[in-house]
């Protein structure tokens, strides 16, 4: 199998997504890593996805969207490893008394993933 060079539809609407309303703002500070300091730039997230699409970034959408998600919504819990740099774009205020976020200050997206294949692991 050879590798394409056309992204898929899965790729343009992830990337689309993370443009207008699923804004994740990953960076990292001067002592955060091995690798330099390149903090999230939102202007230039915003100049990036309105010269690819043609959106303007809604940073906070999903949270503002809690008024439907109270109306229509029941039983939501949304879960949030600290650790996971994706957390970050997540919902981390509990939005009702049934819509509520939990956040695990240590928790992050392999020892997740670990988890689901029956492997145990520590972190931290």
């Amino acid at each position: 199998m050879g590798n394409s060079s056309f992204p898929s539809e899965t790729d343009d609407g992830w990337d689309w997504q993370v443009c207008s309303e699923l804004v994740i703002p990953i960076g990292r500070g001067s002592n955060d890593t091995m690798f330099p300091a390149e903090p999230f730039d939102f202007k230039e997230y915003a100049d990036s996805c309105k010269y690819s699409y043609g959106v303007t970034p809604r940073p906070h959408w999903i949270t503002s969207y809690n008024v439907i998600l109270r109306r229509f919504g029941s039983n939501i819990i949304f879960s949030n490893g600290l650790r996971d740099p994706y957390s970050s774009g997540g919902v981390l205020e509990d939005i009702s008394h049934s819509i509520i976020a939990v956040n695990t200050p240590r928790g992050d997206l392999i020892a997740w993933t670990f988890c689901l294949q029956g492997r145990m692991i520590q972190t931290g």
